[in-house]
């Protein structure tokens, strides 16, 4: 007889990683009845189901002074993010999705790896001005990726007071892709039953139907072979018989 485990609620990871279970298993032996012990380790496997979450800059509405003096190269912030899924689905990238002034390239360079922001060129004077840019956070789960975005901004100006941001901006030409819906490892694993019993049914029905063409073939070609050995006895003509309607007059 088997034993059976079966998870009675949802498992999440990120909660609670690993279950060691103590179990007992003993037999209806009379007077006395044998038993065993085992330890089984249950580790939870990760799923992609926490999406980035941004720590600097701690708002859209943040705002840093660059002084139009500092030189190429120079790293003048960083975005940093954390998430919470393990293994690739917690390795995450950056990327600048858009950019506004948008009418010129952008003075500044985004690594997508260390989220580090740095001027790729020397400030001219058509850079004064606020530079926004809109960068989406994404971990590196599959089939797809989770992410969430953040606003930088930053301010050339030859005076370094602190700047202020109201609003940043709102016509944005970029859209992110949908983010897939979360399911529980139990659910997912209930799916997936139902997937392979599908498959199941559809392979034996396949099988049963091959079945029938195999044993149909087999009776035809039984049926077949029967009906020539009578055939040939009946049309068979001795070697020596000469045919009553050839025979030749002599």
């Amino acid at each position: 007889m088997l034993g059976t485990l079966r998870c009675t609620t949802n498992l999440d990871r990120e909660t609670e990683d690993r279950y060691e279970l103590h179990l007992l298993a003993s037999d209806h032996g009379r007077p006395f009845a044998l038993t065993s012990t085992a330890r089984v380790t249950i580790f939870v496997e990760d799923i992609n189901d926490n999406q980035p979450k941004v720590i600097l800059p701690n708002s859209n509405l943040s705002c840093l002074t660059v002084s139009p003096a500092t030189v190429a190269g120079t790293m003048v912030t960083k975005i940093y993010a954390i998430d919470e899924d393990s293994g690739l689905n917690s390795e995450i990238t950056y990327t600048i999705a858009a950019r506004e002034p948008a009418h010129h390239s952008s003075p500044f360079r985004l690594d997508s790896r260390s989220g580090n922001i740095t001027l790729a060129q020397r400030l001219l004077g058509t850079d004064l001005g606020m530079h926004h840019l809109f960068i989406v956070v994404s971990d590196g789960g599959k089939p797809a990726p989770l992410h969430t975005t953040v606003w930088v901004n930053l301010l050339v100006n030859e005076t370094m007071e602190p700047c202020h941001l109201d609003s940043v901006p709102r016509s944005l030409p970029y859209r992110l892709a949908p983010t897939p819906a979360e399911a529980p490892i139990c659910d997912m694993e209930e799916r997936t039953t139902g997937s392979a019993q599908l498959i199941f049914f559809v392979g034996l029905g396949m099988m049963l139907t091959s079945i029938c063409l195999f044993v149909a073939t087999a009776v035809f070609y039984l049926k077949q072979k029967k009906r020539s050995p009578r055939q040939n006895k009946t049309g068979q003509i001795g070697e020596n018989e000469i045919p009553e309607n050839r025979k030749i007059l002599l």
